[in-house]
């Protein structure tokens, strides 16, 4: 009786035993795979994306050079910021913001009190405000970048702000401060001068940087499309 009460355990079907173990790895190594491939879109060697990042940020230091030459007052040094956060990712686009601070020192021999040096951070604000709208999927039609490029405004005009009235005493001797000056002489703060003046100013300046950036990012989408393999037919299909 006692023997007889002892069932055997009955072993898994051989169908059910493979769909099980062969199942759930694979698909899951697939879907990984996949959402890797996704996120590193654009990934690029340690050495090959270092000397990119040099080379952008001297790039954007010679075109800040030249806009400086015909005396306009806008900076146009963030342009291959925005554009790195926006197709490689965060830290290069930051890379690039700091090195084209350090590259527009090295261009002007060295200032007085390596103002540009100061302003690197400023430079790196663009990367992270750009970063943040690809990540959030805000950077996917005009509207988003009419957004990002307010966004960044700010962000600009806050950080250029902050530091020039901390570091400089309100001045650096750049085409901006005479507007700043020309605004103190209605009787507003300097605080608040140096914030305004540099609103309009990064306003135009930061629509060609974003926009730049949002061209070269539906650009890269596009081209991804049509380089995509086809989609296998479903077994209804077939």
């Amino acid at each position: 009786m006692r023997e007889n009460s002892v069932r055997p355990k009955r072993p898994p079907k051989d169908g059910k035993r493979e769909q099980r173990f062969a199942r759930r790895p694979v698909s899951g190594i697939v879907s990984r795979g996949e959402r890797s491939q996704q996120r590193s879109g654009w990934q690029l060697r340690v050495p090959v994306l270092a000397l990119v990042c040099v080379a952008a940020g001297l790039a954007n230091a010679l075109l800040n050079a030249l806009i400086q030459h015909f005396d306009i007052p806008l900076f146009f040094d963030s342009v291959l910021t925005a554009v790195a956060a926006a197709t490689i990712g965060l830290p290069a686009g930051i890379a690039v913001g700091l090195l084209t601070n350090v590259w527009m020192e090295v261009l002007a021999g060295g200032t007085d009190g390596l103002v540009f040096l100061w302003f690197a951070p400023v430079n790196a604000l663009t990367a992270v405000v750009v970063w943040a709208f690809v990540r959030g999927h805000r950077f996917r039609n005009a509207y988003d970048a009419l957004l990002c490029t307010i966004a960044v405004t700010l962000a600009n005009a806050v950080g250029g702000t902050i530091t020039v009235l901390s570091l400089f005493g309100g001045s650096i001797d750049y085409p901006v401060d005479l507007i700043v000056t020309a605004v103190t002489f209605t009787g507003i703060p300097v605080w608040l001068a140096a914030f305004l003046a540099r609103i309009p100013l990064n306003l135009i300046d930061k629509s060609v940087t974003v926009a730049l950036a949002y061209v070269t990012v539906q650009g890269l989408r596009r081209r991804a499309v049509e380089i995509a393999p086809p989609p296998e037919p479903t077994a209804s299909a077939r």
